[in-house]
């Protein structure tokens, strides 16, 4: 009886902190979320540690071809089955379009079409595809992709699996010339 009485205790100490802990820091936390070994809550992530571990607000070594106080465009070289790349970046860490004001999604709408613009002089494109996920990195871009009926994919989306080699020859300074269209 007495060992049960003392692991009794122990259980009602260890829970008493528990739930002490959490009330104290209850402002820390996801209510009802659990980590995957269900024990403990998930910790939320403040702004600035959200920046810290975003790798769209830490990028380093972009090809920047434009940058304002909100946006940066820059030229995205590291997807072998669309050379022809570019993204639209919101500097802020947003999410979503509606977490802007409407003259900031006028503000990124219209870079957007300028950048489209750009690459349909530059590259004479079949097809620019634009498009805004955020699914794997939940910070608001916009992707401009240049397709043609030589790449690698067309003409399902560039994601998909590769049907071929892409065949196309870009021009060997293409950031260059989007740059100067949009500056």
């Amino acid at each position: 009886m007495c060992r049960l009485n003392h692991a009794f205790l122990f259980i009602l100490v260890v829970y008493t902190q528990t739930v002490a802990f959490r009330i104290h820091h209850a402002d820390c936390y996801l209510p009802h979320s659990k980590n995957p070994d269900g024990n403990h809550p998930i910790p939320i992530q403040t702004e600035k540690e959200k920046t810290m571990t975003c790798p769209i607000c830490t990028a380093d070594n972009e090809d920047i071809l434009l940058q304002t106080p909100n946006l940066r465009v820059i030229a995205v070289h590291n997807e072998a089955g669309a050379p022809a790349f570019c993204r639209v970046i919101w500097n802020d860490h947003v999410s979503e379009m509606t977490d802007l004001s409407p003259a900031e999604r006028n503000e990124i709408m219209e870079m957007v079409y300028q950048v489209e613009a750009a690459m349909r002089q530059v590259f004479r494109p079949a097809k620019i595809n634009l498009a805004s996920l955020g699914n794997v990195v939940p910070h608001l871009h916009w992707h401009v992709i240049a397709r043609f009926e030589n790449d690698a994919n067309f003409p399902a989306p560039i994601w998909a699996a590769p049907v071929r080699e892409h065949g196309m020859t870009l021009p060997e300074n293409w950031p260059e010339q989007i740059k100067n269209l949009i500056a």
